[in-house]
């Protein structure tokens, strides 16, 4: 502990050991020694060491809070650059990123397509003196999403047309989404279609038959189309006969031989 005027102090060579973590925090204090509004958080450091790579953050399977967190470690006294690798499964042997890095930071890049809900192992290695020293292997966990809210059709909703909208709530981060549609609950063969927003029109290929169940949810999708979330819960429709109109007269080819026919159409009910 030490009184300082200014806001700067540096620390004489020789007193803080290689390798070793410290922790340090600030208070302000009136010209009586008193502090004035407490202490500052309680910073982290680790300085570099000569054997070994501390990893830094984010570890223990902490949950980031974004798809593209950055990752810190201690290393090691006359080294700056690093091997950095990235994998979905504990023993590394998926890697997604191998790359070597300059310094003891590296902020993941967005196009890297990390997924949400989902573990990362990683390690940082170093060349030293015709020797490759390795830290230990981390991990951390990406954010799960919220869940996709659908809004229409209703569930079990009879709808009148063979091109309805599907519409959902839009998720804060997500550009696109795919929809999917089949006639079995479990998606057998579906029909998947992506949309740039919260809402489509089914465009009517293939045409959804009348008295058919159908059923469809919506997944969020990252900027490459890969999927970042789990599916939505699942909503039916069927296209009801009871809402086609049937033509009567004239009929269809009939050739007309007065100016002023008279159209017939058999009414629905509800119309």
């Amino acid at each position: 502990t030490e009184n300082i005027d200014g806001n700067s102090k540096q620390i004489p060579g020789g007193i803080l050991s290689t390798g070793t973590t410290y922790y340090w925090h600030v208070d302000g204090l009136d010209v009586n020694g008193v502090s004035l509004t407490g202490p500052s958080i309680t910073a982290e450091i680790v300085l570099p060491a000569n054997d070994a790579i501390s990893l830094i953050e984010p570890i223990g399977n902490v949950q980031v809070d974004n798809l593209s967190p950055s990752l810190k470690w201690a290393g090691l006294v006359g080294v700056n650059s690093y091997t950095l690798i990235l994998s979905q499964d504990s023993n590394l042997e998926s890697q997604l990123i191998n790359e070597i890095v300059s310094g003891s930071e590296y902020s993941l890049p967005s196009d890297k397509g990390l997924i949400n809900s989902m573990n990362y192992y990683w390690v940082v290695e170093a060349a030293k003196e015709d020797d490759i020293i390795s830290s230990e292997i981390e991990s951390f966990a990406t954010p799960s999403i919220a869940a996709i809210n659908l809004q229409s059709p209703a569930d079990g909703e009879a709808v009148s047309i063979t091109n309805p909208t599907f519409t959902w709530e839009a998720i804060e981060g997500i550009s696109s989404y795919l929809l999917r549609i089949a006639n079995n609950p479990e998606f057998a063969d579906p029909w998947a279609l992506k949309s740039g927003s919260t809402s489509f029109e089914y465009p009517g290929e293939p045409p959804l038959k009348p008295g058919v169940t159908y059923y469809w949810q919506v997944q969020p999708l990252n900027n490459q189309g890969g999927s970042i979330g789990e599916w939505s819960s699942i909503r039916n429709l069927t296209i009801s006969v009871a809402f086609n109109v049937q033509l009567e007269a004239p009929a269809s080819g009939e050739v007309i031989t007065i100016s002023n026919p008279t159209f017939q159409w058999i009414k629905i009910e509800e119309a």
